[in-house]
């Protein structure tokens, strides 16, 4: 099955929350080796995890994209994740180069950071 950036990437919080914690908590390990241990507990967090705080929570279907020239970000199955802008009826990076596949989920970038880090 092909994944699409809705399944392949999801944002969460840098440090985990105190339901992921607990829901790392409940796996059962006990007839697990160490990855199928690591891998069940990250999937336990990350169904425990808080929604994105992202406008419009994250990935989007690339037909309700803005094609004003705004810098987004997109994703293809067979080519990861690129930002880009429409411009002259294609997908054009910061590069200027089209993208040689065509997107099918967008998101709008986050807030430039403000204050100290």
């Amino acid at each position: 099955m092909t994944q699409t950036p809705t399944d392949a990437l999801r944002l969460v919080p840098v440090e985990p929350t105190r339901g992921m914690m607990d829901a790392a908590n409940r796996v059962d390990w006990t007839n697990e080796d160490e990855r199928a241990t690591i891998i069940n507990i990250w999937q336990a967090m990350l169904a425990a995890a808080p929604a994105s705080p992202l406008p419009g929570g994250g990935w989007q279907d690339i037909s309700t994209a803005p094609k004003d020239g705004t810098l987004i970000m997109v994703g293809a199955p067979d080519c990861g994740v690129s930002l880009v802008r429409w411009m002259l009826d294609s997908w054009i990076d910061e590069q200027g180069f089209t993208q040689g596949s065509w997107p099918t989920h967008w998101m709008p970038l986050p807030a430039a950071p403000t204050g100290d880090a």
